[in-house]
């Protein structure tokens, strides 16, 4: 916000009309996300992890604790067996779902 100037009271009140320039211009922003793709997981090294975490150990505690550990257990997992793949592209702020569903026929 730039340039703010106060012009004059409203009509019976103490209340004043203010004048400003809003500034709402927006770079485009790369959407592509990073997502996990479930369908190349490697499932033989998945069981071979999980079969070997000490399950008595990872439960231990807390209800809250064990959760934080269960989570942290299967993320790390995850992150091990499952392989990332890219989605998406940079999408113009000015094109909305209608306008590119109409440019696409």
């Amino acid at each position: 916000m730039y340039n703010v100037q106060i012009l004059r009271n409203f009509e019976n009140s103490d209340r004043k009309l203010l004048c400003c320039n809003l500034n709402t211009a927006k770079e485009a922003e790369d959407s592509i996300e990073i997502r996990y793709d479930y369908n190349k997981m490697d499932t033989v090294g998945a069981r071979e992890e999980l079969s070997s975490v000490d399950w008595e150990k990872v439960l231990e505690g807390t209800v809250n604790e064990s959760w934080e550990s269960l989570k942290d257990t299967l993320f790390r997992i995850q992150s091990k067996c499952v392989p990332r793949k890219a989605k998406g592209g940079k999408k113009k702020l000015w094109m909305s779902y209608k306008a590119l569903k109409y440019v696409k026929r």
